[in-house]
């Protein structure tokens, strides 16, 4: 894949990734890039059941993640 990705570069990779993931999955880029998120909402178009979220900061990503996955726990635990 080229450095300048296509909406036809993404449709290949999301064809390649295979079948989608039986929950969302959630993806956090880290980067301080202010047009990323542009293309985090084309991604999750891309990726079926896949969320794609911008951070500017480890932390605070690493926290994001672990509340989704926390009520993704208490969902399944009927909570």
């Amino acid at each position: 894949m080229t450095d300048d990705a296509t909406v036809q570069h993404l449709a290949k990779l999301a064809e390649a990734w295979g079948r989608p993931p039986s929950v969302e999955a959630v993806t956090v880029f880290v980067t301080n890039d202010r047009m990323l998120h542009l293309w985090a909402r084309v991604l999750d178009f891309q990726f079926v059941r896949r969320k794609h979220f911008i951070e500017r900061d480890i932390d605070i990503a690493r926290r994001f993640v672990a509340r989704r996955q926390s009520a993704r726990m208490a969902k399944m635990n009927g909570k």
